[in-house]
């Protein structure tokens, strides 16, 4: 037997996922063993290619064997544009200058900006691509805002070559707040279920990644990372993190070609970036989706919902949920069962294929007294 498998490079593929043995054990071997490390079950491969791993089982009385073959991506976006690992020594660009009134180290957290505390400093790391941006284009910050920052830290800024004002900004408050720019000196705190959200100060690691559409003139926010609070609330993010909305451009007509961030005229910022990372997305992407009702509950025997989407990079959008007692109909998914239902919304073009899931709650219908 052979099964086909692709993996991202220094993630642990387990080999008792694809093959599974009721007696005895499973041996795995690899030909290309100078960037495979086996340990039992576990294979991390620790660059791109193609690998045939070979399982071999034995009961003591008789043996079988299966291939795998494994193809290990790099974990660099497909189309980088940048892509910057700040905690990485031997890898990492040289510091930005520093001045009298602000300061560029490394840590072991990776790139540290910090401004005096007496005097408003001016620092900023700023990379300018090639071409000016256009299209689909993802940027992905993480980042730790350290424990003396006491003000307002420009996270990410596009601008043109020779100008300032941004064409799309994102900052972060002293407070610790998520801001948008969308005009001139206009900012802009974001929420996630009508709650403002403040990042937290010290050992709290988080990205920020935006999905720009530099054409249409809007951008689309996602947080992950450690916990966060929500007005007073602490909030713990979900592993694949959240979508908190989306956001209109501040001009539009710039031409944005550079990236920058760092600290602009304040005194008493400190921030530390482990991680940049630009690319552009030919295949669609699916900014947000939902049902109309997150919980619907059955009537005479079925209820039902409308699903949305907003997809960049396609035309249109499919939905599919293949669980007993669900049938769709072009946007609208209907039930006749109790139970938590996971829809997907799918999106192609001739790049590629995305999907993402809407999980549905339906409830019996309440019994009523004779």
């Amino acid at each position: 037997m052979t099964y086909n498998v692709t993996f991202p490079v220094g993630k642990v593929f387990d080999t008792t996922k694809h093959y599974q043995v009721t007696i005895g054990s499973v041996i795995v071997t690899c030909e290309s063993v100078d960037d495979v490390v086996i340990d039992g079950g576990n294979v991390t491969f620790n660059a791109a290619g193609t690998y045939v791993l070979l399982l071999t089982a034995t009961n003591g009385q008789a043996t079988a064997t299966a291939t795998i073959t494994v193809e290990a991506k790099d974990d660099t976006p497909q189309n980088s544009l940048l892509s910057v690992d700040f905690t990485n020594a031997e890898t990492r660009p040289e510091l930005p200058e520093s001045n009298e009134n602000a300061t560029a180290t490394y840590t072991n957290n990776g790139l540290q900006l910090t401004s005096s505390t007496s005097a408003n400093g001016t620092i900023y790391y700023n990379h300018v691509f090639d071409e000016v941006l256009s299209g689909i284009v993802t940027t992905e910050i993480t980042f730790r805002i350290n424990p003396e920052n006491n003000q307002f830290i420009n996270l990410m800024f596009f601008n043109a070559v020779d100008g300032t004002s941004p064409a799309m900004g994102y900052a972060i408050a002293s407070s610790g707040m998520i801001q948008h720019t969308p005009g001139a000196s206009t900012w802009i705190s974001q929420q996630y279920n009508g709650k403002t959200i403040y990042l937290q100060k010290g050992d709290f690691e988080y990205t920020i990644k935006v999905v720009a559409d530099f054409d249409q003139g809007i951008s689309y926010l996602y947080l992950s990372g450690d916990s966060v609070k929500l007005d007073e609330d602490d909030f713990v993010l979900p592993e694949e993190g959240i979508y908190i909305g989306s956001n209109p451009f501040r001009w539009s007509t710039r031409e944005p070609q550079k990236l920058s961030v760092g600290i602009d005229k304040k005194k008493g910022v400190s921030f530390t970036v482990a991680e940049i990372n630009v690319y552009e997305n030919n295949a669609p992407v699916i900014a947000e989706a939902a049902a109309d009702n997150a919980e619907v509950t059955l009537a005479d025997g079925t209820a039902s919902v409308q699903i949305s989407a907003t997809v960049l990079g396609a035309d249109d959008f499919t939905v599919s949920c293949t669980q007993e007692g669900a049938s769709v109909s072009g946007k609208t998914v209907s039930f006749t069962q109790e139970g938590e239902y996971t829809v997907t919304v799918t999106a192609q073009n001739e790049f590629g294929t995305v999907t993402k899931t809407v999980t549905v709650n339906v409830k019996a219908a309440a019994q009523t007294g004779e």
